[in-house]
């Protein structure tokens, strides 16, 4: 089985030199190990003669797959996974009974369930109170720390005119929302700049959209839910990379660091102090936080303004960022996963 995965699962983690080809395949993985647009729920397995490894990866409702899995429509059910042969895998890239924006079944008695049932847990570093003096503590020895894989070279941005920003990801009530992002470009109202927010979720937020768009008008683009494809060209195509933080602590996007791999300035617009994003942005020389409780000031509008200018047609090296982020390289999170097998 280690072998197995170490010749299928590995050639396609390791970086690439960035050419198109094979940065479309590094879209296509990150899509896949991300879960973009995947159903709701799905089991993978891997079997080779009598030997199965289960991996099944939770985020928030979506679980991703990989060309080496088969996709299903139902949770495995603990039984199940308990009859099943050889290691078994969870990558949990989001807390399931600690999660804060939904109640889940069972809570944290059915997740000791599943714990017990398995060889390791992939956890986020945010997830890791839970294990270590919270009500998981029994099962700190079946989890590890595991970055997200997607930590990738960005292509070349074509050639275009004014500034494009650009934000792909869903919205929802109290945990992300757009309402300091549309005052604040809305404050800032740079006659060059287009703000691009594709994604879904703008029901609850319609009005605070027209508002901008009657300041904006088509300088603000809300293009809906694209493909990935879709999704990728507007990122490739950005000059500025647009980040909203999450309102709960304990929910890290993955999305930051698909963004910081790009070595494009990133602004980055938070709504807790606890934000987990915040230390990691802390180490990117092209980042710019705001914070809401700062509110939408002339001060706070200049810095927005200044900092455009300061970091306009920069972009880092990926080599550089993959020094200062490599647990979110996808070498290093390959070896880090087969190591568990």
């Amino acid at each position: 089985m280690r072998q197995l995965v170490e010749r299928r699962l590995l050639p396609c983690l390791q970086r690439h030199d960035g050419g198109s080809e094979q940065r479309g395949r590094h879209g296509a993985l990150r899509r896949r190990l991300h879960g973009r647009d995947c159903k709701a729920r799905a089991r993978k397995r891997v079997q080779r003669s009598q030997t199965r490894l289960l991996v099944a990866a939770r985020h928030t409702g979506h679980i991703c797959h990989d060309q080496l899995a088969r996709r299903q429509d139902h949770d495995l059910p603990l039984g199940k996974a308990a009859q099943i042969g050889g290691k078994k895998l969870l990558w949990q890239l989001d807390p399931y009974a600690s999660n804060k924006d939904y109640t889940a079944p069972g809570g944290y008695a059915r997740e000791g369930q599943l714990l017990q049932t398995i060889d390791t847990a992939f956890i986020t570093p945010q997830a890791l109170p839970d294990y270590e003096g919270g009500p998981l503590s029994s099962w700190r020895g079946k989890v590890q720390v595991l970055g997200f894989p997607v930590l990738l070279p960005g292509g070349p941005v074509p050639a275009h005119e004014g500034v494009r920003c650009v934000f792909c990801g869903s919205l929802y009530p109290t945990l992300r929302e757009p309402d300091f992002t549309l005052e604040l470009f809305t404050a800032l109202n740079a006659p060059d700049l287009t703000l691009t927010m594709a994604g879904r979720g703008w029901e609850p937020f319609e009005a605070a959209a027209q508002r901008a768009l009657g300041v904006l008008g088509a300088r603000f683009v809300r293009p809906g839910l694209l493909p990935p494809e879709k999704a990728a060209e507007l990122e490739i195509g950005a000059d500025i990379l647009l980040s909203l933080g999450n309102a709960f602590d304990n929910q890290m996007p993955s999305k930051l660091f698909s963004y910081l791999g790009t070595g494009k300035p990133l602004l980055h617009l938070a709504v807790t102090d606890t934000d987990p994003t915040l230390p990691y942005l802390a180490k990117y020389p092209l980042a710019l936080v705001l914070h809401k409780k700062n509110g939408v000031t002339p001060e706070v509008v200049d810095t927005l303004r200044r900092w455009l200018t300061d970091v306009q047609g920069q972009c880092l090296p990926y080599a550089q960022v993959a020094a200062l982020y490599p647990e979110f390289t996808p070498g290093v999170v390959a070896q880090t996963f087969i190591g568990r097998i």
